[in-house]
């Protein structure tokens, strides 16, 4: 679900979508003060409900259009971490040595083609991911390295991005 008010709680979303079926779970997601930052994942325990909710497309909660999208389970899961306070000169291949097992590095620029000062490293499964996110006191350049779990994926096709303009006719 996507475009929800940031004071949408959990049983606002149960109320709205227990009509489509059985729910499982229901997971807000938050920002570091609790609030809600627009999106949720709502779990049927049957397709047929999915199907139902999808049917709607758009629904109203708390005076906002909400989109109902389904949630692609389907996509591999990935690791990836968020590598911060690294000095604007950084490459990708300094970044990717300082762990094992990477399989992507990505460090995002500004409009400039400047760093913006840390990489989004994609690791080949679970175990890599943790034993670099349980680093201790890595340095590179004279800088401390940052380490945490990411919420961004690398470089997503431009396909699966939704644009303004789309969101924007969607709400309509």
């Amino acid at each position: 679900m996507n475009n929800l008010a940031y004071s949408t709680e959990e049983n606002d979303l149960r109320n709205l979508m227990t009509e489509y079926g059985d729910i499982n779970s229901i997971r807000i997601i938050r920002d570091e003060s609790g609030k809600c930052k627009g999106f949720a994942y709502v779990e049927f325990y049957n397709k047929e409900s999915v199907q139902k909710a999808l049917g709607d497309g758009v629904r109203e909660l708390l005076g906002r259009r909400v989109m109902l999208i389904a949630s692609d389970s389907t996509k591999e899961k990935t690791h990836i971490l968020h590598v911060g306070n690294l000095e604007y000169s950084v490459t990708e291949e300094q970044v990717s040595a300082l762990f094992a097992g990477v399989k992507k590095v990505h460090i995002p620029t500004d409009k400039t083609g400047k760093s913006r000062g840390f990489a989004l490293v994609e690791f080949v499964d679970e175990d890599s991911a943790r034993n670099a996110l349980n680093s201790e006191k890595l340095v590179m350049h004279d800088r401390p390295v940052v380490i945490k779990k990411s919420t961004r994926n690398i470089k997503p096709a431009r396909a699966e991005v939704m644009r303004n303009e789309d969101f924007k006719k969607l709400l309509g």
